[in-house]
């Protein structure tokens, strides 16, 4: 069972993360050697394709696999979304790796189901701050980078959308 072999601390997104990470790193390999690549291309798209599904399921539902005294699910993904401006080695994904993550994310069949529980807490976060952001402080701009970042992604702007109107 991957719960009981997972490092202490760590989640499970944190493990799927850090597969589709290595997955890459052994892409950018393999295309740097004289492998034939022909092989390595499904097997390389088979791969990519079970993590983000199991990445997108644990967002979706982050029951699945139930991990105590950690945020898990949205509560996990908002603030690698909030963190843009940062870098930090605590997290999963760095902001440069998001961008292409959520670019895989998309391609997933069920993108509204995996990313709807994060918008909401998005919006339940936005909505809570108090006092209310104004131009001149800095709370806002880490939720105008996280919108900035999604709507790069053509399928989720069009899902930001349908979740805002």
């Amino acid at each position: 069972m991957i719960v009981a072999g997972l490092p202490q601390g760590e989640t499970i997104f944190e493990y799927l993360t850090g597969c589709w990470k290595r997955l890459y790193a052994a892409n950018r390999e393999l295309h740097r050697s004289t492998y034939d690549k022909s092989q390595w291309q499904p097997l390389f798209d088979r791969l990519k394709t079970l993590i983000i599904s199991y990445c997108g399921l644990t967002l979706e539902d982050p029951t699945m696999f139930p991990q105590p005294d950690r945020p898990t699910g949205p509560a996990e993904f908002l603030p690698l979304l909030l963190s843009l401006s940062e870098e930090r080695s605590d997290l999963a994904l760095s902001p440069s790796e998001l961008l292409p993550f959520l670019n895989d994310l998309a391609a997933h069949d069920v993108l509204a189901d995996v990313l709807s529980p994060t918008f909401s807490l998005f919006f339940q976060q936005w909505f809570s701050l108090s006092p209310t952001p104004d131009i001149t402080g800095q709370e806002w701009r880490q939720y105008l980078g996280a919108v900035s970042l999604m709507t790069q992604v053509k399928p989720i702007a069009a899902l930001v959308c349908r979740q805002v109107s």
